[in-house]
């Protein structure tokens, strides 16, 4: 394949897998609906996941639908782009390995956000700001339980992006190796 086309492609399937994930872990944590952004993401999603819906149910509040459509798409893309030299098996589990990876990124990415937005514009609203701290508060309550803030300082985020960075780049690996 092309290069040019392989990028295209590549990016395409990508932005596609990204939002899927990014609706599977904002219904994992129990976003609020009525946000824009969150509202947006349902909006783009929707068409994707309503033939999948009939075959694949949600369980309480995670919607497998979701993943496991971003979990093939990151596998067509890894097949497409190997142009078929990969073994299936190997495809299928590179695929959830992005799709696993993706998830861990999404959590980051709002973890960073909601420090970065409380040094920036502390105590205002915006449906980004919103949407960061519902996605990175289920995230960062463990830590928190584990060490409180002190003296105003809050460490929950730092134990947290560790744990995260830890589970990406030594367990997930040994999971689908």
């Amino acid at each position: 394949m092309p290069e040019p086309i392989a990028y295209i492609l590549k990016f395409i399937l990508q932005t596609v897998a990204i939002f899927l994930v990014i609706r599977f872990v904002l219904q994992a944590v129990q976003a609020d609906p009525n946000n824009q952004i969150v509202a947006s993401v349902i909006r783009l999603t929707n068409p994707l996941l309503q033939p999948i819906r009939s075959i694949v149910r949600p369980y309480k509040n995670i919607d497998f639908a979701s993943f496991l459509l971003a979990w093939l798409t990151l596998t067509l893309m890894v097949i497409l782009i190997t142009v078929g030299q990969a073994a299936l098996f190997s495809s299928f589990s590179f695929g959830l390995y992005l799709a696993l990876d993706y998830v861990v990124w999404v959590f980051l990415f709002a973890i960073f956000a909601t420090i970065i937005l409380s040094f920036i514009a502390p105590g205002t609203y915006s449906p980004f700001a919103s949407a960061a701290y519902q996605i990175a508060e289920p995230a960062l309550a463990p830590a928190r339980k584990l060490l409180p803030p002190m003296a105003g300082l809050d460490f929950s985020p730092m134990i947290t992006v560790m744990a995260l960075y830890l589970f990406k780049n030594y367990v997930l690996p040994t999971l689908i190796n």
